[in-house]
C-alpha cells in the first residue's frame, strides 16, 4: 500500500508526523526500527517517543496511488506545521526519488561546492544538514555518530571562518 500517513501517540492526537510512501509496511518498519535506535531524524519526534513507546500509531490516511496527489495532500497538511515534521515542504526523505537523485548528485560535487549545499540545508534546519551530509559523505548512517558529526561540524565552521576573513 501506498499514500499518506500519519504518526501519532494515543495521548496527545494533536502532535503528529506526516508523511508519504510508495511503501507503507516497509516505511513503518523503517520509522519503528530509528525510533527504537534512537536514530530519527526529528530530534522532537524521537524525544517524545522516548517517554511513549507503548502509544505510538501509524495510520495510512490517504491512500493514493499516485505520487502527485501524494505530494500535493502531504503538503497540505505540513502546511499547518505538523508537531513532529522537521521539514516543512514535501521533498520526500532520502529514500524517495527525489532525494536519491539528490543524494547521487551530492556525492559527486567538488568540495568546495558540497559546502555551498551544505550550508544552504544549514540555513533550512542544523540537525537535519548536519546528518543528512554525514551519511552522504560517509555513505552509511551508523558511521554519522555524534563524534563525526561534531569533527564535521567544526571542520565547516573553520572553513565558514576562512571565508569571511
Amino acid at each position: 500500500m501506498q499514500g499518506v500517513y500519519k504518526i501519532y501517540f494515543k495521548n496527545d492526537l494533536f502532535k503528529f508526523y506526516i508523511g508519504r510512501t510508495i511503501n507503507y509496511e516497509s516505511r513503518k518498519k523503517a520509522h519503528l526500527t530509528l525510533l527504537r535506535q534512537n536514530k530519527h531524524h526529528s530530534f522532537k519526534f524521537q524525544e517524545y517517543y522516548n517517554l511513549n513507546k507503548k502509544d505510538i500509531i501509524f495510520e495510512l490516511i490517504h491512500p493514493i496511488d499516485n505520487q502527485d496527489s501524494q505530494k500535493k495532500i502531504e503538503q497540505s497538511y505540513l502546511d499547518n506545521n505538523p508537531y513532529f515534521n522537521i521539514s516543512k515542504n514535501s521533498k520526500g526523505g532520502k529514500s524517495s526519488p527525489e532525494g536519491l537523485v539528490l543524494l547521487n548528485r551530492i556525492k559527486k560535487l567538488p568540495l568546495d561546492e558540497f559546502m555551498k549545499e551544505l550550508k544552504q540545508r544549514l540555513e533550512l534546519n542544523c540537525f537535519y544538514a548536519i546528518r543528512y551530509c554525514m551519511e552522504t559523505l560517509y555513505s552509511k548512517p551508523r558511521k554519522c555518530t555524534e563524534e563525526n558529526r561534531n569533527k564535521f561540524i567544526e571542520q565547516w565552521l573553520t572553513n565558514q571562518n576562512k571565508e569571511l576573513t
